[in-house]
């Protein structure tokens, strides 16, 4: 590894320390915090309940993260997969950048999240 490279990755261990101590700081305001999109409309949005399962499943609880929100395994694979994509690049290149290895996937994703929301509210 380059210097830069070193230097880039020192940079994300630290951010990625400061963004996990500021969610455990933050967990009880997160948890109280309600959907704005179901406050507003009254319905679900696709992630509604995504906090819970993300609780559930640090607790390693795998039916009952499912039971807050079906889907919360392809979202946060999702966001994991696009947070990843940039966390490289910005080690490779000094720039944070998502760059799909397939278009395809990302639309299929979107999508599928999509569907999710109008069907959770109207099926």
């Amino acid at each position: 590894m380059r210097t830069n490279e070193k230097r880039r990755a020192a940079v994300v261990l630290c951010v990625g320390i400061a963004v996990a101590i500021l969610v455990v700081l933050l967990h009880r305001v997160l948890t109280a915090v309600p959907c704005p999109f179901r406050a507003v409309t009254g319905l679900l949005c696709p992630g509604c309940g995504n906090t819970g399962a993300a609780l559930a499943l640090l607790r390693g609880d795998i039916v009952t993260a499912f039971r807050y929100n079906a889907l919360c395994f392809l979202e946060f694979a999702y966001i994991a997969w696009v947070l990843l994509s940039a966390v490289i690049s910005f080690v490779r290149n000094g720039r944070f950048q998502y760059r799909t290895p397939c278009v395809a996937v990302d639309v299929v994703v979107l999508l599928v999240i999509l569907l999710w929301g109008i069907a959770r509210n109207f099926l």
